[in-house]
């Protein structure tokens, strides 16, 4: 059996702060590098995938660009596309093709955070394991039509999210590391508070997952707040469950892609 691999704190805390050096370096902050990572997941996921290494020559969590070198060079791309590679233009503000490039800046620099234990997880040990009244994630979260409605579907979680932003939600959740949707906090003019989850927002509403599980609307003009909240609603598994416990429940949670899970 393969042990869990406890990563040295200072090593976790150089890594850290390698990552956060390369940001800085960039010019980019955390909003923009968490805004980068909704767009492309709007954008850019479906061919390039979670882990943006589905195109041949092209490894984004390594850093590895196919004829793009500066970060020009990649807003070129975005805009203008590739003729006769598979890549269309996509003419978009340069504000949100800047941010694109800030959330792939940032890939190489967080992926030697993730342990690698989490690949060698069970994980139809890791099934039995969420659906467990121990962890009580099925409280909050549902696959396939079965859990709570409170928290995000996590049916296709892997399509959208790398082992490693899985691994990170898990055990220390934070609003630009959650699984699925930004956690806020909306104030009504009549003084009540409710905080949830952020499905959709437009000119004129707000649409949310209340504490209840139900999707719910409100007009802005009924709201005197509408922020995000600064810690995320889930709690952090860290030192909560066994290390093999937690490297296969990571390893059930990064197999789902619709498809049941044999």
């Amino acid at each position: 059996m393969i042990r869990w691999q406890i990563m040295n704190p200072v090593l976790v805390l150089a890594l850290l702060l390698s990552a956060g050096i390369a940001n800085a370096q960039h010019g980019y902050t955390q909003t923009e590098i968490e805004e980068g990572g909704r767009q492309y997941r709007l954008n850019c996921i479906n061919c390039h995938g979670p882990d943006g290494n589905l195109v041949g020559g092209i490894d984004f969590g390594h850093g590895k660009f196919r004829n793009a070198v500066s970060d020009d060079d990649l807003i070129n791309v975005i805009n203008l596309g590739v003729p006769g590679a598979g890549m269309p233009a996509f003419e978009m503000p340069n504000a949100r093709a800047t941010a694109i490039i800030a959330y792939l800046r940032s890939l190489p620099a967080e992926a030697p955070v993730a342990s690698q234990i989490a690949k060698s997880g069970d994980r139809a040990r890791g099934k039995v394991i969420f659906e467990s009244a121990n962890t009580g994630c099925t409280q909050c979260h549902r696959v396939r039509g079965t859990g709570g409605t409170a928290g995000p579907d996590l049916s296709e979680i892997a399509l959208s999210k790398r082992l490693v932003e899985i691994e990170m939600a898990i055990m220390r959740p934070g609003p630009g590391k959650a699984l699925e949707n930004r956690p806020v906090r909306l104030v009504r003019k009549d003084g009540t508070t409710i905080n949830g989850l952020l499905l959709n927002e437009d000119t004129f509403t707000v649409q949310i997952i209340a504490p209840d599980g139900k999707p719910t609307s409100f007009q802005r003009s009924d709201l005197t707040e509408f922020s995000f909240l600064a810690t995320s609603l889930m709690p952090s598994y860290q030192g909560r469950l066994p290390p093999q416990d937690l490297a296969d429940l990571i390893a059930y949670l990064s197999s789902l892609k619709g498809a049941p899970v044999q």
